[in-house]
């Protein structure tokens, strides 16, 4: 294969080790055998790729040379919010469901509604979920606190249960077991 030499091999192999340079870690492998006078069937079979995509890469890098070996920006779908309704939603989530809501979080679903009732932007479940992660947010919250929620009976609920556990597991009779392993038995309560 034909290259146009716009690196060395020495600083293309160098490259190819760095871990900046992963996704074209391939494609730069690709190269470096071309230069080496390789054909594109010979390195097809050493990458165990379709020899139109080693023609591809070895081209555009002859072209282009080291950032024709880079993925070009994808068009896609446009966004549905403009930038400065992100920054709304992205306040709306940050500030958390109204009082009169009556929710302790917001969900996906809810978020959804909300897009739709104060943008007018219909997103399906996975597009909420993938807005609200390009925004930086993670879907995954420890447990909401209810607003009932008495933290000094909590803690003497769990005093109590302590003494409990302790006394269960001091009053349990300890036996061998057939495998020489120590079990518990008789925590105080029959079997049903």
């Amino acid at each position: 294969m034909n290259v146009t030499r716009h690196d060395s091999i020495k600083k293309l192999k160098k490259e190819m080790r760095l871990k900046a340079n992963v996704d074209a870690r391939d494609r730069i492998h690709a190269v470096i055998m071309a230069m080496k006078g390789s054909s594109s069937g010979e390195i097809a079979n050493r990458l165990a790729y379709a020899r139109s995509w080693v023609t591809k890469w070895v081209n555009r890098y002859s072209e282009e040379g080291w950032g024709g070996l880079w993925d070009r920006p994808r068009s896609g779908q446009p966004n549905k919010l403009t930038q400065e309704q992100q920054e709304e939603f992205e306040k709306i989530i940050i500030r958390g469901p109204l009082p009169e809501e009556n929710l302790s979080r917001y969900r996906i679903q809810d978020l959804r509604k909300i897009l739709k009732s104060q943008f007018d932007v219909e997103y399906s479940i996975s597009g909420v979920t993938a807005l609200v992660h390009r925004l930086d947010f993670s879907s995954i919250k420890p447990r909401p606190r209810h607003p009932q929620n008495d933290p000094k009976a909590i803690k003497a609920w769990k005093a109590k249960a302590d003494r409990v556990v302790k006394k269960e597991k001091k009053n349990a009779k300890i036996r061998k077991s057939k495998s020489g392993s120590k079990t518990s038995v008789d925590l105080g309560k029959k079997a049903s």
